[in-house]
């Protein structure tokens, strides 16, 4: 998993970032239904996996270290 503090702050600056991109989606989520005209994806929805992706290792690791300190 993670071997380091400093991996671990990586991560939530990862977090962050992802966090910031969602937020930009805000005004524009109803804008063509949520679809990006050039891709026709949903980034809406690819950047909330992420983000959700990126937070549950985080908490993943932070219950981890809980359990093994007895702090849980």
């Amino acid at each position: 998993m993670y071997r380091c503090r400093s991996e671990i702050e990586k991560k939530l600056k990862q977090v962050r970032f992802v966090f910031g991109k969602i937020s930009k989606f805000k005004g524009r989520i109803f804008v063509e239904n949520g679809i990006d005209e050039e891709t026709g994806s949903y980034p809406l929805l690819t950047e909330i996996s992420s983000f959700l992706a990126r937070a549950h290792s985080i908490l993943q690791y932070a219950q981890k270290e809980a359990k093994e300190t007895g702090n849980q």
